[in-house]
């Protein structure tokens, strides 16, 4: 008999574990980067969890007045963006933005060797997808 109550015991307290976690859900955060740069210039963004593994890569576009990116199933609770800018003069500019734990919007504006990369508010409507290079 106190075989039975134990395999009883077992058995309800594996019911109720596979109840709460097939309860969670997997959390997401999203991102969404907008570009101002002037006309012709080539970037390239991609978003890693900030220990150098890369999650999501955007590939190079011309990147102006456009939507660099948009990321609505970043995983975990933390990520990194990074931008590459490719000047016409062939420099290369780095500029990130780490350790986001929000959702957000984040802006990429100014010239090739003088950019700024930095979160703002989300606009209303967001533009079109830059074009692929």
């Amino acid at each position: 008999m106190k075989f039975r109550i134990f395999i009883l015991i077992v058995f309800i307290i594996c019911v109720l574990v596979t109840n709460i976690v097939d309860g969670q859900k997997e959390e997401f955060l999203s991102a969404t980067v907008i570009s101002t740069m002037e006309a012709g210039t080539e970037c390239h963004a991609y978003v890693t969890d900030c220990k150098a593994k890369k999650l999501f890569d955007g590939g190079m576009k011309i990147c102006n007045n456009c939507m660099v990116t948009k990321r609505d199933n970043i995983p975990g609770n933390m990520y990194c963006l990074h931008m590459i800018i490719h000047a016409k003069d062939g420099n290369v500019y780095k500029k990130a933005i780490p350790k986001n734990t929000q959702s957000g919007c984040f802006t990429v504006s100014g010239q090739s060797g003088n950019f700024t990369y930095e979160p703002t508010s989300c606009p209303e409507q967001i533009p079109v997808s830059c074009s692929v290079v």
